[in-house]
């Protein structure tokens, strides 16, 4: 198909013979101002399977991905700073009780 695409228009295809008799001169440009491209615009094929729209889906869904993860991740520092003063804060009560205690315990034994 690349060889076909190479290859100039014969003069004997009924297309190239209708430009001919609107005026078009072989190795001019077409339109008013004759200041355009030479050769047709060259065709890509996609190699893979996906369709036309897939790579803009893909990366759609990869920044989703990547949004969802930061959420998550920040949820989780916000769980991990949650559970730490949770920690502490039992910590200092069980202290602040044992310190209670320790004074309370031998005043009740005098009485």
């Amino acid at each position: 198909m690349a060889q076909g695409l190479s290859t100039p228009i014969d003069s004997k295809n009924k297309g190239f013979q209708m430009l001919l008799k609107m005026g078009y001169k072989e190795g001019q440009t077409i339109g008013k101002s004759k200041t355009g491209i030479k050769e047709p615009l060259p065709l890509y094929f996609k190699e893979d399977r996906a369709g036309i729209g897939d790579a803009v889906s893909t990366q759609n869904a990869e920044k989703f991905d990547n949004r969802k993860r930061k959420l998550e991740d920040e949820k989780n520092k916000t769980d991990f700073t949650k559970n730490q003063r949770r920690k502490i804060d039992s910590k200092k009560t069980t202290s602040s009780i044992i310190k209670i205690v320790t004074h309370i315990c031998p005043q009740l034994d005098e009485q």
